[in-house]
């Protein structure tokens, strides 16, 4: 995530922000210079984004090639999904505990003989509610959407995988996931899981983005082909 000098060359004039500095919308991160007809001309280039600096490509007084980027920056994830939460229990939608409980459901190796169709439809619902309260969200789209699909995917990738699995173990053995008899285990080393989070995250950043009726298959249709590549891979 980063900004792009422009479509010239330009120059980095001077930096008004150092590594680490949080910036929001608005805020001044550097001048840079470019040649025009009538001479050198500057232009100052602010931050479109809620988040902290991460790097700075070029120092002050080197040549940014057009198109290229000046800075990244890690998004505030925590601000987007804390604004768009309200809406979600505006609306009173669940929140993406409820859809990591059902993926955790549909995880199970022998998902078959409990109450997978259920559980495929209700995540439909879910995917499909979201999208609609999505395309009501007032703030930048795209933006939310990354940040959102960071949550999902950050449910595996900031907790080793054992415990991830262990946490499901334990909830299913206190009685706090229904529907699953509570001698079942998920089992750790299958990556059914975590293969699936990933994969359903990265579905969810484009089905959000997508208008309703154009989308090229409906939310339950993309979450069983899911389903079944996981599947696949992981049973065979």
């Amino acid at each position: 995530m980063g900004s792009i000098a422009g479509y010239i060359d330009t120059v980095v004039k001077e930096w008004k922000v150092d590594i680490g500095d949080y910036v929001v919308p608005g805020d001044l991160v550097c001048v840079v210079t470019y040649e025009t007809y009538a001479g050198p001309a500057e232009r100052i280039i602010t931050s479109g984004v809620y988040g902290t600096i991460s790097k700075k490509y070029y120092s002050e007084g080197e040549t940014v090639p057009k198109g290229e980027s000046l800075w990244d920056v890690d998004l505030d994830t925590r601000y987007y999904m804390n604004h768009f939460y309200p809406l979600t229990l505006l609306k009173g939608e669940s929140g993406l505990g409820y859809r990591l409980e059902l993926l955790c459901k549909l995880s199970m190796p022998d998902s078959d003989k409990y109450d997978k169709e259920k559980w495929i439809k209700e995540l439909a619902e879910w995917t499909n509610n979201m999208r609609d309260l999505f395309q009501t969200c007032k703030m930048d789209k795209v933006k939310t959407m990354e940040s959102l699909c960071d949550g999902i995917h950050d449910d595996v990738f900031d907790t080793e995988k054992y415990y991830v699995v262990k946490s499901f173990n334990d909830a299913i053995k206190r009685g706090n996931i229904k529907d699953i008899p509570r001698e079942s285990e998920l089992e750790v080393g299958s990556n059914r899981f975590t293969k699936l989070v990933h994969l359903f995250a990265d579905y969810c950043g484009s089905f959000w983005m997508t208008i309703p009726g154009e989308e090229e298959e409906s939310a339950e249709a993309g979450i069983r082909r899911l389903y079944a590549y996981v599947t696949r891979k992981y049973d065979s």
